[in-house]
């Protein structure tokens, strides 16, 4: 967007809309909300994991992005398939509960 604006230079002085970056608790929130959605939960061990993960993103980025959330939500979704996918005869709570390790690990 940022490209566009600075391509027609009367448009800046016309436009100006500003977003402001997601906070950390705030992208928290985001995925707490795709995690229910999506008929899952969040084990308690996942907060602190995550959180720690959107404020590396937003040291490398300078932003908060939502687009980042949905990626992790969708990575740790994949993560916690495979890891299921070993186990025998796994339970109901097993089978809807994202851990920490999910976050953790990269596919």
């Amino acid at each position: 967007m940022q490209t566009f604006i600075q391509a027609n230079p009367g448009l800046q002085s016309r436009i100006l809309i500003t977003f402001s970056d997601y906070t950390v608790d705030e992208m928290y929130t985001m995925l707490q909300l795709m995690v229910q959605k999506n008929g899952f939960q969040l084990a308690v061990s996942c907060e602190p994991i995550v959180k720690e993960l959107f404020n590396q993103e937003q040291s490398r980025t300078q932003s908060g992005n939502g687009r980042y959330v949905r990626n992790l939500f969708e990575r740790a979704s994949r993560n916690m398939s495979f890891r299921l996918s070993v186990m025998e005869d796994p339970t109901y709570e097993q089978l809807t509960t994202l851990e920490a390790e999910d976050f953790q690990k990269s596919s």
